[in-house]
């Protein structure tokens, strides 16, 4: 009989499919579909059963990664206010530029096509 995909655990029978899992400790066994619950509760019970995604230690390694991150704003150079001042102008005297620049050209691109036409 044919398998389900390509696993080789499992075959099917008219439309009664079974698979075979390789447990731990033996070979493969019937499962059908009633037999599933009482599967997934004896592997909960075996402790096989899937564990938290983030680790179990998920909150200690978020506290070490917030610790790391304030270690490294520690090293960071920040300006002086006088640098900040002369930064942030030089970028309202730049937007300001090309504001007044892409403006004219907008404005004679549009009075030479109008009155070309």
């Amino acid at each position: 009989m044919g398998g389900v995909g390509n696993d080789p655990n499992s075959s099917c029978v008219s439309m009664l499919c079974v698979w075979r899992p390789q447990l731990p400790g033996g070979g493969g066994k019937v499962v059908t579909p009633f037999k599933l619950k009482e599967i997934l509760s004896a592997l909960w019970k075996a402790n096989l059963a899937p564990s938290n995604p983030l680790g179990e230690d998920y909150m200690k390694r978020l506290w070490n990664f917030l610790k790391s991150v304030f270690v490294e704003l520690k090293l960071i150079t920040w300006p002086n206010a006088h640098q900040t001042r002369v930064d942030t102008t030089t970028v309202i005297g730049t937007t300001l530029f090309f504001t007044v620049f892409l403006g004219l050209i907008d404005w004679a691109l549009e009075t030479i096509l109008l009155n070309a036409g």
